[in-house]
C-alpha cells in the first residue's frame, strides 16, 4: 500500500504538480486559503450522569489547568495535566475530577446554566434557586474553593462547597439572581436580571459584588466567607433591560450585559471602573462607578446586544442575535489616568459565508488576538459547523487599505453524528477551543432511544510559530490530526504528532518548502512532497516525531507537512490530515 502512495504522489507532482509549484501559490480549486484556517478536533467530553435532558455544555469556564462545564442541573470539573507541557500533545487530556448534582433536580432551579472559575474558586449559578415552580424563586449562586491534594501539581485536587449565596438580599428584590457569574481575585460579580433595588419604582436588573475575606487568617480556610459590597443599576430609566445578563471581571473593569428583552429593540453594555479612593490596600472604600455604556454601532440592528460577552484587557467582545461586535478601550494619550479613558468602535466580526447562521452571535470568547463566535441553533443535514474563529490580522494600515482588522479564519466543526443546539457555549483557553453542545432537542438513536446529553468539544489551537490549514477529504468526516509544538529556536525541540487516526496504521508525512495544494485521493495534497517519511500509528491512532531544531536556519524560512493515514475506509485508502505550517520566528 505505501510503495502506490508513494507511485501516486510522483504522478501528481510529476504530471500535473510542477507548474504550479510556487510558495505562495495558494489557489485551490478557485478558492484563496488563508494561513490558520483550520483547528484539529481533539476529544468530546460527554456528562458523567448520561441523562436526557442534561443540557451539559451550556456553560462553561476554564481556568489554568481547570474547566468546568455547566449543564441543567449539574457542574463538571475536567483537570488537563498537560497544561504545563507544552510540547507533549499526548498530556493534553482533560480528566474527570468533580461532579456537582444540584440539591434537587427535579426543582429544577437551574444549577449549571452559569459558572466561572478563578484561582482557588468556582462558582456555579442557579438562577431559579430553590425551584422554578410555579414562578421561580429569587436565584442562588454556589461557591467552591479548591483543597490541595498531597500530590504536586493538580492531579489529586479536589473541590469542596464553600458558601451558597441566595438572592434574598437586603435592599433588593426580584429574581434570577445567578443568571450571570464572574470571577477576579477575590472578588465575585453575580448577575440578576430580573430584580431591582427596593428604592426603585420600576427595575431592569441588578449586579452584586462580593468580595472574599479570609477573615483574617489566610492559612485557615475555614472560617473564610464572601462579603456583599454593592448592588450596581444602570443609569437609565427604561425597564426591561435585563441589566445582568451577562457580567466579566478583567482587572479592575468590569462589564455588564443589558440586552433588553428580543422585541424591546437593541440593547447595551454598561463599563463600569473600580475606584479604590487612592487606598488599594483597604477594600472598605472602593467604589464602582460607571464609566460608559457600549451601544451597537449605526446601521446595525443590535437585537439582544449585551446577550453574551467576554472582556479581555482593553478589548471587548460583545454578541447579539446574528453578529458579534468588537470593541478597544483608548486610554486617551494618558495610561496613568482611566478617568479619561472612552471606547472605539473596532468592527463587527461577521460569519464569512451568505447570511448570518442562526442565533450566531450569541456565543462569544476574546483571548488576545483572537475571538471565538458560535453559532448555537446550526444544524441541518451535514453542516457541522459549530463556531468561528477569528484572528487579527494585518492591523497596520488596514483601515486605510479597507482590509478588515479581524479575519475569520476556521469553522470548528462536530463529530458526527450531527450534534444539536452546538455551540451554545464557547472558550478559547491557551491552545484550545471549547465549544459546549447543550444537546437542547433529544434525538433518536438506531435502537430508537430518545438521546440528549449534551457534550463539550475540544479543538487545538495552532501556537506560533505554527498554524492549521484546512485540507478536507471526501467522504472523512473525522480526519486524523496533525500537531506541531515547539519554538524552532536553535537547539530546542520541534515536535509533530499524529493523533485520532487509525491503529497501528502505516503513516506517511509528507514535508515540503512550497504549498502545492491538488486535488489527490479525493483531498488535497497540500505540500509539495519534498520529503516522505514512512511511518506507523500505535494502538491508539497516534504518533509523535520529535527532532532538535538545528542552528542556521535562517528567519523567515517555512515549510508544510501532511500526514497520510492507511484507512480502508477512506477513499483510496488513505485518510489526509489538514496540513501543517510553519516559520521559523526572528
Amino acid at each position: 500500500m505505501g510503495s502506490h502512495l508513494v507511485a501516486s504522489l510522483r504522478r501528481v507532482v510529476w504530471g500535473v504538480a510542477a507548474p504550479h509549484r510556487a510558495a505562495g501559490a495558494w489557489l485551490a480549486l478557485g478558492t484563496l486559503v488563508p494561513f490558520g484556517s483550520s483547528q484539529c478536533f481533539t476529544s468530546q467530553l460527554s456528562s458523567p450522569s448520561q441523562s436526557s435532558g442534561d443540557y451539559f455544555g451550556q456553560a462553561l469556564a476554564a481556568d489554568g489547568p481547570w474547566l468546568v462545564v455547566g449543564g441543567r442541573f449539574a457542574a463538571t470539573i475536567y483537570r488537563r495535566d498537560g497544561e504545563g507541557t507544552p510540547l507533549d500533545a499526548t498530556d493534553d487530556t482533560w480528566w474527570l475530577n468533580s461532579h456537582f448534582l444540584s440539591e434537587d433536580p427535579f426543582l429544577d432551579d437551574a444549577f449549571g446554566s452559569a459558572v466561572t472559575i478563578e484561582g482557588d474558586h468556582m462558582i456555579v449559578g442557579a438562577l431559579a434557586w430553590p425551584t422554578s415552580f410555579p414562578g421561580g424563586g429569587p436565584g442562588a449562586i454556589y461557591i467552591y474553593r479548591r483543597v490541595e491534594g498531597s500530590s504536586p501539581g493538580p492531579m489529586d485536587d479536589s473541590w469542596v462547597q464553600e458558601m451558597l449565596v441566595t438572592g434574598n438580599i437586603p435592599g433588593a428584590s426580584g429574581g434570577l439572581f445567578g443568571t450571570a457569574v464572574s470571577l477576579q481575585r477575590d472578588r465575585a460579580a453575580v448577575g440578576a436580571p430580573g430584580a431591582k433595588l427596593d428604592s426603585q419604582v420600576l427595575g431592569n436588573g441588578l449586579v452584586h459584588i462580593f468580595r472574599h475575606d479570609d477573615g483574617g487568617t489566610p492559612l485557615d480556610q475555614a472560617d473564610d466567607t464572601w462579603i456583599h459590597e454593592t448592588a450596581l443599576a444602570a443609569n437609565t430609566a427604561a425597564t426591561s433591560e435585563r441589566f445582568g445578563a451577562a457580567v466579566d471581571f478583567d482587572g479592575e473593569n468590569l462589564l455588564v450585559g443589558s440586552p433588553k428583552f428580543f422585541f424591546n429593540g437593541p440593547g447595551s453594555a454598561y463599563h463600569f471602573r473600580l475606584d479604590d479612593s487612592g487606598t488599594p490596600d483597604d477594600f472598605t472604600d472602593d467604589t464602582w462607578i460607571e464609566h460608559a455604556k457600549l451601544t451597537p454601532p449605526p446601521g446595525t440592528a443590535g437585537t439582544l446586544f449585551g446577550e453574551v460577552l467576554d472582556l479581555d484587557g482593553t478589548r471587548a467582545l460583545i454578541g447579539s442575535d446574528g453578529a458579534a461586535f468588537l470593541f478597544e478601550l483608548d486610554d486617551a494619550g494618558t495610561p496613568t489616568d482611566p478617568a479619561d479613558d472612552f471606547w472605539v468602535d473596532a468592527g463587527m466580526l461577521a460569519a464569512d459565508e451568505a447570511g448570518a447562521p442562526e442565533d450566531y452571535g450569541l456565543a462569544v470568547s476574546l483571548a488576545g488576538e483572537r475571538a471565538l463566535v458560535g453559532a448555537p441553533l446550526q444544524f441541518a443535514g451535514l453542516s457541522y459547523c459549530v463556531a468561528h474563529v477569528f484572528a487579527k490580522s494585518n492591523p497596520v494600515g488596514a483601515q486605510l487599505r479597507g482590509v478588515p482588522r479581524w479575519t475569520e479564519i476556521a469553522k470548528l466543526t462536530a463529530p458526527v453524528p450531527p450534534a444539536v443546539n452546538v455551540g451554545c457555549a464557547v472558550v478559547l483557553h491557551g491552545d484550545q477551543a471549547i465549544v459546549g453542545e447543550r444537546g437542547d432537542f433529544p434525538f433518536l438513536t438506531g435502537d430508537g432511544e430518545s438521546v440528549s446529553y449534551g457534550s463539550a468539544l475540544v479543538f487545538a489551537m495552532a501556537v506560533a510559530p505554527w498554524s492549521y490549514i484546512d485540507a478536507p477529504q471526501a467522504g472523512v468526516l473525522n480526519p486524523p490530526c496533525l500537531l506541531g509544538a515547539g519554538p524552532l529556536l536553535p537547539d530546542g525541540d520541534a515536535v509533530v504528532t499524529v493523533d485520532h487516526a487509525e491503529a497501528n496504521a502505516n503513516t506517511a508525512l509528507v514535508v515540503g518548502f512550497a504549498a502545492l495544494l491538488l486535488p489527490f485521493k479525493d483531498g488535497i495534497l497540500f505540500p509539495t512532497p519534498d520529503f516522505i517519511v514512512w511511518l506507523a500509528t500505535d494502538a491508539a491512532g497516534s504518533l509523535t516525531v520529535t527532532m532538535r531544531w538545528p542552528a542556521g536556519v535562517p528567519e523567515g524560512f517555512e515549510f508544510f507537512a501532511q500526514a497520510w493515514v492507511a484507512d480502508q475506509a477512506a477513499p483510496g485508502g488513505y485518510a489526509a490530515t489538514s496540513a501543517l505550517h510553519a516559520e521559523v520566528p526572528p
